[in-house]
């Protein structure tokens, strides 16, 4: 137990509830991935609504600080390996533009030319195949481009055309470039899909439109956005706390579970050390069973 209370076992730590606030009975685990395998530090029954709402609410807060640290550590990853940078971010709008490689290379040329500016834009037109359209310029220049159906964002079809007709741009490069590392980023969106998905699997679609979530999240600075825009969270409600009022439990079970939400290494370490105390190989205390 002792060699799992590490920094690198940070990352690897996960809480799982069975209920929802309201209910008067709630299973809560606390589990620690190591080499592959699975380990349960402890699981309890809370009962009682407050006591259960006070658990579920410090338990989307364990998941969602776990997320944003997983989520600092992507970011800096795909950051530093320059897949987040600018030029990454045009080439990625410039393929999305156009599937003929021709045509990539055009544009990818032509990213300073100001005869493609949104003051020398004059329509779009549908072309025969219905996969491309042609943009129309001033002085008779004309770029095909992608009519695809965007499916998850991509910059084609309709979104290419309102971003050509509605847009205000110098040229091709401030049009490829807007919307880099903000909550419009697709590769943004992506390198940090990850910590996104195993938070949504652990406290679930109810836990994710949560208060605490989604102020935490809001509060976390990412790049030009925050990771409650990113995800697609809607504004933070005022956090609810009538849980953290009402419990007024003081058991070694809640001290080391409100450790563990301040800080998951302190609170291993405090859990490790009452397991190591009890000199037995499972106990339980303060409504939390311990498997050592």
């Amino acid at each position: 137990m002792r060699k799992l209370a590490t920094p690198g076992n940070q990352v690897n730590f996960s809480i799982q509830t069975f209920g929802k606030i309201g209910d008067e009975q709630a299973n809560i685990v606390l589990n620690i991935n190591s080499n592959g395998h699975n380990h349960t530090l402890l699981s309890t029954l809370i009962e009682g609504q407050s006591d259960v709402t006070y658990c579920i609410e410090q338990s989307y807060k364990m998941a969602t600080q776990k997320c944003i640290h997983d989520a600092k550590v992507d970011f800096r990853k795909y950051s530093e390996g320059g897949d987040l940078s600018l030029d990454s971010y045009i080439l990625s709008k410039i393929q999305c533009m156009s599937d003929d490689k021709e045509m990539q290379k055009t544009l990818e040329h032509s990213l300073e030319s100001s005869k493609y500016s949104s003051d020398n834009f004059l329509k779009c037109t549908p072309n025969k195949d219905n996969s491309t359209f042609t943009a129309h310029f001033r002085n008779g220049e004309t770029l095909v481009l992608s009519n695809r159906l965007p499916t998850n964002g991509e910059f084609r079809g309709d979104n290419l055309k309102e971003a050509l007709t509605n847009g205000t741009y110098s040229n091709l490069q401030e049009l490829t470039s807007r919307g880099h590392l903000t909550h419009e980023d697709s590769m943004l969106e992506y390198a940090l899909a990850a910590p996104k998905l195993n938070l949504l699997s652990t406290i679930e679609p109810q836990g994710m439109k949560h208060s605490i979530t989604s102020q935490l999240l809001h509060n976390t600075p990412v790049a030009n956005t925050t990771l409650g825009k990113l995800f697609g969270l809607p504004e933070p409600s005022i956090v609810s706390t009538d849980g953290l009022q009402q419990c007024q439990t003081t058991t070694k079970g809640v001290r080391i579970q409100k450790a563990l939400t301040e800080d998951t290494q302190a609170g291993l370490a405090q859990l490790t050390a009452e397991i190591h105390n009890s000199k037995a190989s499972s106990h339980s205390f303060g409504g939390f069973r311990l498997f050592s």
